[in-house]
């Protein structure tokens, strides 16, 4: 696994099995991003899991993963995938402000 980045060393310890950043904005994003994926019981999952969107298998499993690819977001930004079709891994994701977003969504369908 790489080497945590020196800004988040205080957060992680040395065996990677505990971070100290539950209820921060980017564990919110990265907790938030799989529950859609893959909990049918949540609202949201009928336009991210039942449409077949899924996290890539290294943010499925490590939030440190994740925070070291995608970084820390700045206020007013919140996690955005580049090709609205595509899944949840590094280069399909950005932090994305709610303007951007807006403009980067899937085509909706007659139903």
């Amino acid at each position: 696994m790489k080497t945590v980045e020196r800004r988040w060393t205080r957060f992680v310890d040395k065996n990677d099995r505990t971070h100290k950043m539950r209820g921060t904005k980017v564990y919110s994003a990265w907790l938030n991003m799989k529950t859609r994926c893959y909990n049918p019981t949540v609202p949201q999952y009928k336009y991210y899991g039942a449409q077949g969107v899924e996290v890539c298998e290294k943010w499925k499993k490590s939030f440190i993963q994740f925070l070291l690819d995608m970084g820390e977001p700045m206020e007013g930004m919140s996690i955005d995938r580049i090709n609205p079709y595509g899944d949840y891994e590094p280069n399909n994701c950005r932090w994305a402000t709610a303007f951007e977003q807006v403009h980067n969504r899937r085509k909706r369908t007659a139903h």
